[in-house]
């Protein structure tokens, strides 16, 4: 996988771990806090701007993870990353193809 592949699945798969978080409730400004402390990222605790912060290429998917698991908020692991990575593939398919 080059790095812009790379780089797109990683989006992917923080985009539904952000989707997971909202849905079960996580708290905002309990995100907010945690990417302050650990990446010294002051964001207001609104869904839309944590999304886009988790974003940068400095958070990662296993940082979003692992904060959601000492959080309390619990996922099928297998599940979003194997999703999105059949995603990912279906779409580089479909872009050799068309």
């Amino acid at each position: 996988m080059n790095p812009r592949e790379r780089r797109l699945r990683e989006r992917e798969i923080k985009r539904e771990l952000v989707r997971i978080m909202r849905e079960k409730g996580a708290d905002p400004r309990e995100v907010a806090e945690w990417l302050w402390e650990d990446f010294g990222k002051r964001v207001k605790p609104e869904w839309g701007r944590l999304e886009k912060a988790v974003m940068d290429d400095d958070v990662t998917p296993q940082d979003l993870a692992l904060f959601m698991e000492e959080s309390g908020i619990s996922f099928d692991e297998e599940r979003v990353w194997r999703r999105e990575y059949d995603s990912l593939r279906r779409r580089e398919e479909a872009d050799r193809s068309g």
